[in-house]
């Protein structure tokens, strides 16, 4: 300063000790564990979804599934989109639509009221069908482009 003496000197930084290193095997979850984990969880909910549809027989009322049997489309029903005829049996399918008879290969989840059915193994798309009275159905399209549905009863 002007009269020779030097100014204060600021006080030193504290010093931490440095992080350890990561250690070979003790990294955490990495990316191959969480991919092994989210393969490990697709399966699981493809098994779930699949365990449901174990059915014993395919006559009407002796099966868990609600659906098993043949169901014609309500008189009142005029929808283009609706299948005039549905015959559901334990692992496939058949619906008339416009007059003309199309077969599928079929996964069910049956739910408490309603089951969802994929057709030809596609799980991430399915239909609802719920179980409206004893011996009537109602198939449920939602989508992006219609919401709708088709009411059928037991023959």
């Amino acid at each position: 300063m002007t009269d020779g003496t030097l100014p204060p000197v600021p006080p030193t930084p504290p010093v931490y000790p440095a992080p350890i290193p990561p250690q070979p095997g003790t990294t955490g979850l990495g990316k191959s564990h969480l991919g092994l984990i989210l393969g490990a969880v697709g399966l699981f909910l493809i098994f779930r979804m699949m365990s449901g549809s174990s059915s014993s027989s395919g006559t009407a009322g002796s099966s868990d599934n609600p659906l098993i049997g043949s169901w014609s489309l309500e008189p009142t029903e005029d929808k283009s989109y609706c299948g005039t005829n549905e015959v559901f049996k334990t692992d496939s399918m058949s619906e008339v639509k416009n007059g003309v008879t199309t077969s599928y290969a079929t996964t069910y989840l049956i739910k408490p009221n309603y089951v969802d059915v994929a057709l030809n193994g596609d799980l991430a798309h399915y239909g609802e069908w719920d179980e409206t009275a004893p011996d009537e159905i109602t198939f449920r399209i939602n989508s992006l482009y219609v919401a709708a549905s088709c009411k059928y009863h037991r023959d």
